[in-house]
């Protein structure tokens, strides 16, 4: 019977490169590939008019990857990781472990994560990416179930394995907005968004001798190295329409500080995300629907360390 790789049993490892390695629990809607860019020259003659042209291969693009993860309060998880990647924009190795084969992603880096926040519904980071290249690195048995291919795949790594706990308590979140240090704006909001975007920009790779000498996948020229030129943290509050006289309705403001919780508390202690933001701008619109609501759009405009202000909390 042919081997087939089935996306539901896809298991996937996060790897921090000489140092160690995580098992990442996504949800089903995992994507990575990578293409090659095609150039194409005219074979016309004087005497001999052709109409299809030749075509030439010599570079890939940056590989892409997209999973969604949900958060858990527990420290020893793989989203913390890569929420600390994502703020950071660190490098690190991501496996695509399936039925028949091992897919590689090599130096990966998050260019985007949303986080969806919502009450009664788990907290999720939507994880968007390059890396420098995808390769097919190994061939799996299929006669093995998914945990014991991982298992074994994880043996022929040097990192050290951290293991997760058997169970993950996922985060149903409590949502707090504070606007202004003191304006409790949290009363009928019902959903919250956020997104970071990491603006990568991929040292320049193609040079004129090395395409010369291309003939397929193991000889064509990669990406390699980048830099990130920007960095934007913004998103949306939207809440039920109650009071018209609030003075933020229908307003604005360049400066302002903003605080969003969105987590629980476990024995004592807050986990989940804590977003303290001591200058954003905002501009506040109503929207009628069958209920009438107010949104409010906020970007972050400090440049004071990130990982001071965008925390993920565990307990």
């Amino acid at each position: 019977m042919p081997a087939f790789n089935f996306t539901k049993n896809t298991k996937l490892a996060l790897v921090l490169p000489g140092t160690q390695v995580y098992e990442v629990f996504p949800e089903t809607d995992i994507s990575f590939g990578q293409t090659f860019t095609e150039s194409t020259s005219s074979v016309n003659t004087i005497h001999s008019p052709q109409y299809f042209e030749r075509s030439t291969i010599v570079k890939a693009n940056p590989a892409s990857f997209s999973f969604t993860v949900n958060l858990a309060k527990e420290s020893t998880n793989s989203a913390s990781v890569l929420f600390d990647r994502a703020i950071a924009h660190d490098v690190f190795h991501l496996y695509f472990i399936s039925d028949e084969s091992t897919f590689k992603l090599e130096n990966s880096v998050i260019t985007n994560v949303s986080f969806t926040i919502a009450r009664n519904s788990l907290l999720k980071m939507q994880i968007e990416g390059e890396a420098e290249k995808l390769i097919r690195s190994a061939s799996n048995n299929t006669n093995n179930v998914p945990q014991t291919t991982f298992n074994n795949f994880i043996g022929t790594l040097s990192e050290t394995f951290v293991s997760t706990p058997s169970t993950l308590t996922r985060i149903i979140p409590k949502i707090e907005v504070t606007l202004a240090s003191a304006v409790d704006i949290t009363s009928c909001v019902f959903g919250v968004s956020a997104e970071l975007q990491n603006e990568v920009t991929w040292t320049g790779y193609e040079t004129v001798n090395q395409g010369l000498n291309v003939t397929d996948n193991t000889n064509a020229m990669y990406p390699s190295g980048f830099t990130v030129s920007q960095k934007i943290f913004s998103g949306n509050i939207r809440r039920y329409l109650q009071d018209g006289t609030e003075s933020t309705l229908l307003n604005f403001d360049k400066d302002t500080s903003l605080r969003i919780k969105a987590g629980d508390t476990y024995s004592g202690s807050f986990a989940g995300l804590d977003f303290n933001m001591p200058n954003v701008s905002y501009t506040n619109r109503v929207s009628a629907g069958s209920l009438y609501t107010q949104s409010f759009d906020w970007r972050l405009t400090t440049n004071s360390t990130l990982s001071t202000i965008l925390q993920y909390n565990t307990s």
